[in-house]
């Protein structure tokens, strides 16, 4: 073969094996980089199904804490309402006694038991 002849086969056989080299290197790295992408949309998958699942629970709680709180707010204004309530049959209560014990007095012949049970009963509406 001629100098010429030698030179083009040598540049074609380099050129041939720089080339299969580069789409040899190439398939690996898509394979393997494939295979890691797919590994990637497995977990992304996976972790957007836990986000969905944990936002609907979380949406799901605070509904609930939302009812609790109206609940609690409706005792609230009613352990009041009640308070207010007991406050004034208290005061009732201390306005009249005096004038109870005027229109019934105690009988001379109420046994001395009932007297006993009234006093402890007047002391313990009077503590209260």
């Amino acid at each position: 073969m001629t100098d010429w002849t030698d030179s083009v086969a040598k540049l074609v056989a380099f050129g041939g094996g720089t080339g299969g080299g580069y789409i040899a290197l190439k398939t690996v790295v898509q394979f393997f980089g494939g295979r890691l992408d797919k590994r990637e949309a497995a977990v992304d998958a996976g972790s957007e199904r836990l986000n969905k699942r944990l936002e609907d629970r979380l949406d799901k709680v605070e509904g609930r804490l939302d009812v609790a709180e109206r609940e609690l707010a409706l005792c609230e204004r009613k352990h009041a309402l009640s308070e207010v309530k007991a406050a004034r049959l208290e005061a009732m209560l201390l306005q009249v006694r005096p004038g109870l014990k005027l229109a019934f007095p105690p009988e001379p012949e109420t046994p001395a038991s009932l007297e006993e049970l009234a006093a402890e009963l007047d002391k313990k509406v009077g503590e209260q």
